[in-house]
């Protein structure tokens, strides 16, 4: 029983691990003609946003550490995504309806992408219980943590 307890306690659940999710800025949308339809088009990047998550942490760097990793790999993610999107359609109508899809779906596949990596990252780092194995692998390192902090 007692057993138990510990174990829960050092892999506790706990509300300050974050969750981050990607927000597309887009630029201003630029119609022209394009053969017989149209084109619009428009500049695409994606910034970082802290969806849950940023509670009290215990006083352990580890900890920190793999927190901190987090976001880094979130920004990552979001620099990868820099670039010009465009949608053709037989009407300006269709060419604008096209441009917002593929907004949509460069902005579902990165969110697959930022969801892929940080599971990656918790697996390696068991939860920042290894960090320190973080940059063999392509991803931010630190001291172990003690305290590990398992997702909500």
């Amino acid at each position: 029983m007692v057993l138990l307890l510990l174990v829960t306690l050092a892999s506790a659940v706990c509300d300050a691990h974050p969750v981050y999710a990607l927000r597309p800025v887009v630029g201003a949308a630029h119609l022209s003609r394009a053969g017989a339809g149209y084109q619009a088009a428009a500049q695409l990047h994606f910034t970082v946003t802290q969806r849950t998550g940023g509670g009290a942490l215990p006083a352990d760097p580890g900890l920190h550490a793999h927190i901190a990793g987090h976001r880094t790999i979130a920004l990552r993610v979001a620099r990868t995504s820099a670039d010009s999107v465009r949608g053709v359609g037989a009407t300006p109508s269709q060419a604008r309806t096209r441009l917002r899809d593929a907004i949509a779906r460069i902005k579902s596949d990165l969110s697959k992408e930022l969801d892929r990596e940080e599971h990656v990252y918790d697996t390696v780092t068991e939860n920042g219980a290894a960090q320190s194995q973080g940059p063999v692998y392509g991803f931010p390192g630190g001291p172990d943590a003690r305290d590990t902090c398992i997702p909500r």
